[in-house]
């Protein structure tokens, strides 16, 4: 079966949110699906998988958002940094850096 894809920053931002609910549900969305292109028919057809128990409020609305039917009202990559920064608290962790930012090799280039 062939589906015709649209891949960019929006579908990013959708597999980001996916990613958010695999670390909250330590499991793999639609995994009881016989194969992709019965998950590919759930998520056109509007099909989510529910919030897992303990999971915070403004994470899952992260999620959501992060799987908005409409692409283009997706929140951008930065949006979704600020996002679970605000979730820290304060302090704990600078997700901010760019890679403009990182300096050092993350190996040595000159063997």
């Amino acid at each position: 079966m062939y589906f015709a894809f649209q891949f960019g920053v929006a579908s990013d931002v959708f597999a980001l949110g996916v990613t958010l609910y695999e670390i909250a549900a330590r499991a793999v969305p639609f995994s009881d699906a016989a194969n992709v292109s019965m998950i590919i028919e759930f998520v056109r057809q509007g099909e989510r998988e529910p919030m897992p128990e303990g999971t915070p409020a403004a994470y899952w609305a992260l999620v959501e958002r992060c799987w908005d039917a409409k692409a283009a009202d997706r929140p951008t990559a930065d949006d979704v940094v600020d996002a679970l920064e605000s979730l820290l608290p304060s302090g704990a962790l600078a997700l901010s850096k760019t890679l403009s930012d990182v300096t050092a090799p993350m190996y040595d280039t000159s063997v």
